[in-house]
């Protein structure tokens, strides 16, 4: 069955001990928004091509998405104004994203739930610091994509 929503939370990581993730699996990920499209984008995950198109909201929202040739991710990313990269390690219930180049030293991880207000499984690593920031646009992969690191200060 096709992925058609979503509810999930986000949360902005600190002090994560390195090489905490180095026992999990990882995975590169590139995504590029479609200039002009609100919530598209375009994403290569190791050898797959995706179009995500993500309704409005945070916590809870619709989520559709269509497997892509490499010929129309190519055409698709001609029509981007922005990007990141990432790599993304599976930990149990959790993904946790470490970014890439103008985004280096940012780390967030998200929690994927059946439902609003579902328990959170513990983040599985204790020492590192985590804050929500599910509600805050400035966190958002598609914010993200300008190249800029928000400080939770300013927000």
């Amino acid at each position: 069955m096709p992925h058609l929503h979503e509810i999930e939370r986000k949360f902005l990581v600190r002090g994560l001990k390195e090489g905490a993730l180095a026992a999990f699996p990882g995975m590169e990920l590139e995504q590029h928004y479609l200039s002009g499209c609100q919530g598209v984008r375009i994403r290569r995950a190791g050898a797959r091509f995706i179009l995500t198109i993500k309704g409005r909201g945070s916590l809870d929202r619709v989520e559709v998405e269509k497997d892509l040739t490499e010929e129309e991710y190519a055409v698709l990313l001609s029509l981007s104004d922005r990007g990141l990269a990432k790599r993304r390690y599976r930990v149990g219930r959790w993904e946790v994203d470490i970014f890439r180049g103008a985004l280096s030293g940012l780390a967030l991880a998200e929690i994927e739930l059946s439902q609003v207000g579902e328990a959170l499984s513990p983040f599985p690593f204790p020492d590192a610091e985590i804050v929500e920031v599910t509600e805050d646009p400035r966190f958002t992969n598609s914010s993200l994509a300008w190249g800029t690191i928000p400080s939770l200060e300013e927000g």
